[in-house]
């Protein structure tokens, strides 16, 4: 009988700070179980696809990349399922870094909440990504 319920799931995936194809893995195994035990919104915590926890290595594109890679991912192996999944991560948006929750379902993403977390800025005698926090 259906009581107009929703079932929904909050995942705690184990995570390596900045491994996003190990954490990938692990958040498409436990969308997949919950998936198979009729749950209908999975949901992440903040910055699950690449581990809250990264500092200064937000201000890196090579883990903004991977993490863009790691969303591609998902959506691609996630195209045959009906659950609602919402994951965290990085996005940059006009030189800011963004503490995103990303809203998933049948390989497509339907929204984005967005938190700014840093600012990326250019140093311009050597260059160097560096970031500005916001409190």
């Amino acid at each position: 009988m259906n009581y107009g319920f929703v079932k929904v799931a909050a995942a705690v995936p184990h995570v390596k700070v900045a491994d996003c194809k190990f954490n990938v893995e692990k958040i498409e195994s436990l969308i997949a179980i919950a998936e198979g035990k009729g749950v209908q919104v999975i949901v992440f915590p903040e910055m699950s696809i690449t581990g809250y926890t990264c500092g200064d290595l937000f201000g890196q594109q090579i883990l903004l990349e991977e993490a863009e890679m790691g969303l591609m991912q998902i959506l691609n192996n996630t195209r045959q399922l009906d659950i609602i999944s919402i994951v965290g991560m990085p996005v940059v948006v006009n030189s800011t870094v963004i503490n995103a929750a990303v809203v998933i379902q049948k390989g497509k993403c339907w929204e984005l909440q967005l938190r700014p977390i840093c600012r990326i800025t250019k140093n311009s005698t050597n260059n160097d990504g560096l970031h500005q926090r916001f409190s």
